[in-house]
C-alpha cells in the first residue's frame, strides 16, 4: 500500500471505522442492511459519493457519550430485564494494541454469576472493545480507558484517562 502512496495509518483507521459500522450493524444500533445497502446504492448509483456518503453516516455515529450510553441502555433492556444489579466495571485499554486490555468487576458474588450467565458481561466487553477502537481511530481523546456503573441495573459509562481510571480501583480498593 506505501509503494502505491496509501498512507498506512488513514488506510488502518478508515478499515476499523467500517468494522466498527459492521459491527453497529450486526447489533441492531443501525438498521439491518444499511450499511451493506449503501455501500452498494453507492457502487450502483454514483461512486463519487462514496466520501461523502460514508462521512455523513460516520458523523451520525460519532462515538459521543450520547452513542455509547444508548447502547448500554439497549444492552441492558436486551440482557438485564428484571433485574436489580448495582456494581462497577472499570476497564483499561491496552495501549499496544489498542483494544480493551482488562477490566476490574465490582459487584457482589450473586450479581456477577448473573451478569455472565445473561451474557451481559460478554456483550459488554465486546462493545467497549468496538467502542475503544472507534474511539481511538478518530485520534482526538487519550480517554480510552473508563467505568461502567450500573444502578439498579441501569447503566452509565465514563470515559477516563489511564491514571483516571487506575485512581478509581486504587480508590474502590481502600473501601
Amino acid at each position: 500500500m506505501e509503494h502505491s502512496g496509501y498512507d498506512v495509518e488513514r488506510v488502518a483507521s478508515f478499515l476499523k471505522r467500517c468494522l466498527f459500522t459492521m459491527f453497529a450493524e450486526d447489533v441492531e444500533l443501525l438498521p439491518k442492511s444499511s450499511f451493506h445497502d449503501l455501500l452498494v446504492d453507492i457502487k450502483d448509483r454514483n461512486p463519487d459519493m462514496f466520501s461523502h456518503a460514508l462521512k455523513a453516516l460516520w458523523e451520525t455515529m460519532n462515538p459521543d457519550q450520547s452513542f455509547a450510553q444508548n447502547r448500554l441502555l439497549q444492552l441492558a433492556e436486551q440482557l438485564l430485564k428484571e433485574t436489580t444489579i448495582t456494581g462497577d466495571l472499570v476497564f483499561f485499554v491496552d495501549e499496544d494494541e489498542g483494544r480493551i486490555g482488562g477490566a476490574t468487576w465490582r459487584f457482589e458474588d450473586g450479581d456477577h454469576t448473573l451478569l455472565k450467565d445473561s451474557g451481559f458481561k460478554f456483550m459488554l466487553m465486546e462493545l467497549l472493545d468496538s467502542l475503544i477502537l472507534r474511539r481511538a481511530s478518530e485520534e482526538s481523546t487519550d480517554s480510552l480507558n473508563g467505568v461502567v456503573h450500573l444502578e439498579q441495573s441501569s447503566p452509565s459509562i465514563q470515559w477516563l484517562t489511564a491514571e483516571e481510571a487506575e485512581n478509581k480501583v486504587e480508590k474502590t480498593d481502600s473501601r
